[in-house]
C-alpha cells in the first residue's frame, strides 16, 4: 500500500502555522497506525508541480490532501489556488487512485470531479468549511477502519460512515463530508 499525504498550509504564515501544526500531529498519528508494509510519503508544503513529479514516480493507493479549498476555484497549493482541472491533469496519465481524501473546505466538487473523470475510484471531500480538528477526527477514524479492512468500495464506505458517526459524536455538523464512488468498477 502506497500512501501519499500532502499539505498546503503555509508553516511560515502566522495564521496557518496553527493549521500546519494540527496537520503534522494528524499525520504523525496516522502513520503510527499504519502496518509496516504500508509505504507513506509526506509532503509538508505542496506545490502542484511537485505533486506531478511524485505521481509520475510511483503508483499511489491513497492520496490524502490537507489544505484550503474554494469549490469551483479548486484547491490551494502552498502558493495559490489552482483550478480543479490543474489538479486533475496531474493524475491524467497515472493509474486510477483507489481513494482520494480532500481534507479541505468546500472540496466536495473536487472529489466529485476526480471520480467523474475516473481519476479515483472513490473520493471524499467536504461540502462546506471544515475545521482542522474536524478533519483530524475524520481522517484518523477513516484510516483506522481501512487499516483493519481493505480498499474495497464496501469497506471504504463503511470507514466513511464510521468517520461521519465519529464527527457526529463530537457535535460537528452532520452531512458536511461527501463520498463519491465510481458507478462502474475499474
Amino acid at each position: 500500500m502506497n500512501i501519499l499525504i500532502s499539505n498546503s498550509f503555509d508553516p511560515d504564515d502566522s495564521v496557518e502555522s496553527g493549521y500546519w501544526m494540527v496537520t503534522a500531529e494528524t499525520i504523525g498519528k496516522a502513520i503510527c497506525c499504519f502496518p509496516l508494509s504500508w509505504h507513506c510519503f509526506v509532503h509538508p508544503a505542496l506545490r502542484i508541480e511537485t505533486l506531478k513529479s511524485l505521481v509520475s514516480q510511483k503508483k499511489w493507493d491513497i492520496w490524502i490532501h490537507f489544505g484550503h479549498g474554494k469549490g469551483e476555484q479548486g484547491l490551494r497549493d502552498i502558493d495559490q489556488y489552482q483550478e480543479i482541472k490543474k489538479w486533475q491533469n496531474v493524475f491524467q496519465n497515472s493509474s486510477r487512485l483507489p481513494l482520494c481524501i480532500f481534507l479541505c473546505c468546500c472540496s466536495s466538487l473536487v472529489a466529485q470531479c476526480f471520480v467523474e473523470r475516473k481519476l479515483s475510484a472513490i473520493a471524499i471531500g467536504f461540502e462546506e468549511p471544515v475545521l482542522v480538528h474536524e478533519s483530524q477526527i475524520f481522517v484518523l477514524e477513516m484510516l483506522s477502519e481501512i487499516v483493519r479492512s481493505s480498499l474495497f468500495p464496501q469497506e471504504i464506505l463503511h470507514a466513511f460512515e464510521s468517520a461521519c458517526q465519529r464527527l457526529k459524536s463530537f457535535s460537528f455538523k452532520e452531512g458536511n463530508a461527501k463520498i463519491f464512488l465510481m458507478t462502474e468498477q475499474p
